[in-house]
């Protein structure tokens, strides 16, 4: 993945020089908090936890394994493994991508999608699919891997905060970002 890096300041001071620097907080979830880049609306800032050995991170594994050319997932650019003084953090710099209350009939667009393409049921252990694109099915198998081979993750976490959408010229379609945990 990545060797790990020392800085040798606290993880609330790295956060401080972000945002004096004039990055802006998009968005935190339960483990994780998303910054701009200041002049580049392309790229974010992940910013996320994980454990002391940086081992079995469910988010770590899933960027790991993805496929860099599926466009239902993330591109991820950079990771870096950081050892703050005070705590282990992922940074990842990875495209920006649009929530899908951002998105022009947004939660319409989100239904529609799932319902033509068919994922029926997803839950800790089994997923059920009936879809039109294996590519689909390429993330769904990576998920379903992680989960069944986890030690201490073992769900999927696919809800409307670990989805975001990409508009293509074929329109605005999901992209499967944080989906274990």
């Amino acid at each position: 993945m990545s060797e790990i890096i020392e800085k040798h300041q606290t993880l609330d001071e790295y956060i401080d020089q972000l945002i004096e620097s004039g990055h802006e907080e998009l968005g935190a979830g339960s483990y994780a908090e998303v910054y701009s880049i200041p002049g580049d609306d392309s790229k974010v800032i992940k910013v996320g936890q994980c454990d002391f050995s940086f081992a079995d991170d469910p988010y770590l594994e899933y960027i790991k394994r993805i496929d860099p050319t599926n466009p239902f997932c993330p591109v991820v650019h950079s990771v870096e493994l950081v050892k703050f003084l005070d705590c282990h953090r992922y940074i990842v710099h990875l495209e920006r991508l649009t929530e899908y209350s951002k998105v022009p009939n947004g939660p319409e667009v989100n239904q529609q999608w799932f319902k033509d393409h068919c994922i029926s049921s997803l839950d800790c252990k089994n997923v059920e699919l009936d879809v039109a694109d294996d590519r689909i099915v390429d993330v769904m198998d990576t998920i379903h891997a992680i989960c069944h081979e986890a030690l201490h993750f073992t769900c999927t976490d696919i809800g409307q905060n670990n989805v975001m959408y990409r508009n293509t010229n074929q329109g605005w379609i999901p992209v499967f970002t944080d989906p274990v945990c």
